[in-house]
């Protein structure tokens, strides 16, 4: 049996629809990036597709893709002994390093431009060390300690990552070969605009080709959270409080129905 023309005209315009566009061609500079998806959504379980980077670089140079955040001050207790145990002394403010920093590279980064290179750009934890500013008030520390120390705590995180070789090479066409960089948003990054830029180095010169922002927003009813507690305050500490009241005075009528007290077991 024949089927109508504008029955399977309807069937391939659904699925047209239903097929995902790809992501457009976006970011500045000479070599556009394509990312998937091109915003993060962030919901209360916090499920994030594997993001994918996709660009085109020059013919036979060391590819160089680095996904960072913004940079924010952060305040850590700061720990000193009395004896047998350790006790808090005052605060310790850092700042200057980005939220989060992933390095993605076609090739081990270190065969490939000079040190000075790449702490100039940041490209590496140790360039990144150089840009943290630690403030303790005045008192004296071992400020070399404490970037170590910070440094190992964003990489125990998750959100400072180093992945030699997390650069995949395509074929080349003509004077450029196509990349693409595939990963797994870390769970621990704060919401915000992450800056994705791609480096190159061909042998004499490591010099930015491309860069575009990546926006993570938080949506649903973790994002009416955070927007709530940013803009009063003082009414989502009230509202905390009456919900762990609320949640006490709960779970002690169910263990009051639960186990009578004629009937409460003996131990």
């Amino acid at each position: 049996m024949r089927r109508p023309k504008w029955l399977a005209a309807a069937v391939i315009g659904w699925a047209a629809l239903a097929r995902p566009a790809p992501a457009p061609l976006v970011g500045r500079g000479p070599r556009p990036l394509r990312i998937t998806p091109s915003a993060i959504e962030v919901r209360l379980l916090y499920r994030v597709p594997p993001i994918r980077i996709e660009g085109e670089a020059a013919a036979g140079s060391l590819v160089v893709v680095v996904v960072r955040g913004e940079q924010k001050e952060e305040t850590f207790n700061k720990k000193v002994r009395a004896g047998p145990i350790w006790i808090s002394s005052g605060k310790v403010h850092v700042a200057g390093a980005p939220s989060v920093f992933l390095s993605f590279s076609s090739a081990p980064i270190d065969s490939g431009p000079p040190r000075q290179a790449l702490d100039e750009q940041a490209l590496t934890p140790a360039g990144i060390r150089r840009l943290i500013r630690v403030d303790a008030g005045g008192d004296p520390v071992d400020e070399e300690a404490l970037r170590a120390n910070y440094l190992s705590l964003k990489t125990k995180a998750g959100v400072y990552q180093v992945h030699n070789g997390g650069v995949e090479l395509g074929r080349g066409e003509g004077s450029g070969v196509r990349f693409t960089v595939r990963f797994e948003w870390p769970r621990k990054a704060p919401p915000g605009t992450y800056t994705v830029t791609v480096f190159e180095w061909n042998g004499s010169e490591l010099k930015p080709v491309a860069e575009t922002t990546l926006p993570v927003l938080e949506t649903g009813f973790a994002g009416w959270i955070t927007e709530f507690a940013a803009r009063k305050p003082a009414q989502y500490g009230i509202a905390c409080v009456l919900l762990a009241v609320v949640a006490g005075f709960g779970i002690d009528f169910l263990a009051a129905r639960m186990f009578p007290r004629g009937r409460r077991p003996v131990h």
